[in-house]
Parts: structure tokens; C-alpha cells; sequence
């Protein structure tokens, strides 16, 4: 396992041990790796029951819930192109099982929407590649004065942007926090410089706080109060916040 990633935090670099870079949890054969990718759609199949983001096939059960602004909807309903939020369990030989499949009401900015991808890395290159899947990281950015890479059968959780569709992922920082929080009781409260990409449950945080706030939130009970340099893209549920603020 490699001990040269870094994480940038948007108040500068913030250096984190192989521990928490990797986020390596193997645990009963497989990884619990929260959110497992934020990207767009590349490819519907209806009959097969499954989708691709970013290189990666998931498969979607009877138990997955899809939703777009909170309610629920069908697969047939994402097209292509669309930014999803990807949340499960990816097993060591890299299938996935999702629990959840969030539309965002963002549009994707190739080159600029920031993007998450987890994994199992496959492969490894001396330019400074990996292979997660199909598709291609270029870790680089990600990487300490001695460019040692990531291990093979690794987990990973990368930030990055895809310049072109479809093309490589061009990572450029360690995603340190939870991609997703869920369940029938979530914490009282969530701060830091990375909040969750989706927080949904039976009772959602009293306040949220950080750099940068999530992306969508839904539950039956909504947080009290939100502040962060990003407000999110979406909240729905039977009660809304007391306060929003944020730039």
C-alpha cells in the first residue's frame, strides 16, 4: 500500500498517513466505501438493470433506491450524461453492491465539475496511472516526492475532473471523508473541510458546517441549520432547515 498520497483541503495541503489515503477496510471480502462514485451517466441499460459512471458498471437491485430531488423515480428515467451520486459496497473483486443512486440537479462541466471516484485499483503504470475498472486515473497530482503508487488490490477514494467524456480521470486529491452518511439516526452534527456528497436517513444532522457542504440531503427530519462555502445542490424532506447560509 502506498504511503506518498496527499490530500488537499481548499485552505491548502493537508498530508494524511496510508491509513486514511487508502481507507483500506477489507473486512468479510469486501470494502464498505460509502460513495462510490459522483460522475455522469455514460450508459443506461434498462433490461440488465444496470448503469456506468465512469468506467464502472453497477448493478441495480431490487432494494436500490433511485431518487432525483429526494422522490423516488425509475432507471429508465436517468439518460445518459446525467451527474449521479453512487452509494454501496464494492467487494474485492470489484463488483458493487448499491444501496442508493441520487440524480443531481447539476449539470457536468467536463474539466471543471469536481468529481469522486472509489475503488479497487487493478492496475498500475510508471507514468502514474491507475486503472479502477475501466477507467483510467491519472494520480499524479496526488502523489509525495517519491512517486510511489498505490498497491494493486488497494482502495481508493479520488477527487478529480474528466477534461474529456468518457476519458481519463484526472485525480487531484484524496477524498477524506465519508462519500455518504445514512441510516435511521445520522449524527447531531457534521463539520470539516469535506462534508459528505449525500447525508439521507430517518433524522438527519441538527447542523452541518464546513468548506464544503453536501450535495444532497433528504430524510423526514432536515437539519436545523447549513452554513459552508457551498451550499447544497438539493434538499427535500418533510421538514426543511431553519437557516441556509454560505457563499
Amino acid at each position: 500500500m502506498a504511503k506518498s498520497l496527499r490530500s488537499f483541503s481548499r485552505r491548502g495541503s493537508v498530508g494524511i498517513t496510508s491509513a486514511f489515503a487508502i481507507a483500506v477496510a477489507l473486512v468479510g471480502g469486501s470494502v464498505q466505501a460509502g460513495e462510490l462514485a459522483f460522475g455522469p451517466v455514460q450508459q443506461v441499460h434498462v433490461r440488465a438493470s444496470t448503469i456506468v459512471v465512469l468506467g464502472h458498471t453497477f448493478h441495480i437491485g431490487d432494494k436500490t433506491r433511485i431518487t432525483n430531488g429526494g422522490k423516488p423515480i425509475a432507471l429508465r428515467s436517468i439518460s445518459p450524461g446525467t451527474l449521479v451520486s453512487v452509494n454501496g459496497v464494492e467487494a474485492v473483486n470489484g463488483s458493487a453492491q448499491v444501496r442508493s443512486v441520487m440524480a443531481a440537479a447539476t449539470v457536468n462541466v467536463p474539466g471543471a465539475t469536481r468529481l469522486l471516484i472509489a475503488g479497487v485499483v487493478r492496475g498500475v503504470s510508471a507514468a502514474g496511472t491507475i486503472q479502477l475498472g475501466r477507467l483510467t486515473v491519472d494520480v499524479n497530482q496526488t502523489l509525495n516526492g517519491d512517486g510511489a503508487l498505490p498497491a494493486v488490490g488497494s482502495f481508493v477514494n479520488l477527487v478529480g475532473t474528466q477534461p474529456v467524456l468518457n476519458g481519463i480521470f484526472l485525480a487531484s486529491s484524496v477524498a477524506s471523508t465519508p462519500g455518504s452518511i445514512s441510516g435511521d439516526s445520522v449524527p447531531g452534527s457534521i463539520s470539516g473541510d469535506g462534508i459528505p456528497g449525500s447525508i439521507s436517513g430517518d433524522s438527519v444532522p441538527g447542523s452541518i458546517s464546513g468548506d464544503s457542504a453536501p450535495r444532497s440531503i433528504s430524510g423526514d427530519g432536515i437539519p436545523g441549520s447549513i452554513s459552508g462555502d457551498s451550499i447544497p445542490g438539493s434538499i427535500s424532506g418533510d421538514r426543511v432547515p431553519g437557516s441556509i447560509s454560505g457563499d
